[in-house]
């Protein structure tokens, strides 16, 4: 199983069980209406299986339909004396898919390499001030879509199927004094 660095994993964190599903397509257009403004702040979260690997996201707002996103990955070696730190930065907006909380999300890359594909990410804000991110599955989806609308259509008919989205660590938002 390969590590991929996306919005929702912080480098090293975690080992995924599944992939997130990558796609060429644009899922829609930004929508003003759909932007979330309780996910704006910055939150830390550690892996469940080590505590020392830890990752802080930070979302900004953009503009009135994009967030910004920065992640940033902790992974202390088995030794502890090594502590490798990796920032990746992201481009995300929600859609009106009919999908609430769901966000395309698509890597910045500060190199001439072409951009990765969109991945599909859902957001809920949890009471308590948490944050809980899970992508969809490659896993769940085996398929390509030749258009944006026959992707939003696939995911409106089985986003709320078991296994459509693989989870990942709830993150904490990060008090501001």
């Amino acid at each position: 199983m390969k590590k991929l660095n996306i919005f929702m994993v912080c480098a090293g964190m975690l080992l995924l069980t599944g992939c997130p599903y990558n796609a060429s397509h644009q899922l829609g257009g930004p929508s003003v209406k759909a932007f979330d403004a309780g996910l704006l702040g910055v939150w830390n979260g550690c892996s469940a299986e080590n505590r020392t690997d830890c990752g802080r996201l930070a979302i900004y707002r953009f503009n009135e339909t994009e967030y910004y996103a920065e992640m940033t990955g902790v992974e202390h070696t088995s030794s502890n004396q090594n502590i490798n730190i990796n920032t990746d930065r992201y481009r995300a907006f929600m859609t009106d898919t009919g999908v609430p909380g769901l966000l395309d999300v698509q890597e910045l890359s500060l190199s001439t390499a072409a951009h990765g594909g969109h991945v599909y990410v859902k957001a809920e804000v949890l009471p308590g001030d948490t944050l809980r991110l899970s992508y969809m599955s490659d896993n769940f989806a085996k398929a390509k879509f030749a258009t944006a609308g026959e992707l939003a259509a696939y995911i409106r008919e089985n986003h709320a199927k078991p296994g459509f989205y693989e989870a990942l660590p709830v993150f904490e938002r990060l008090k501001t004094k």
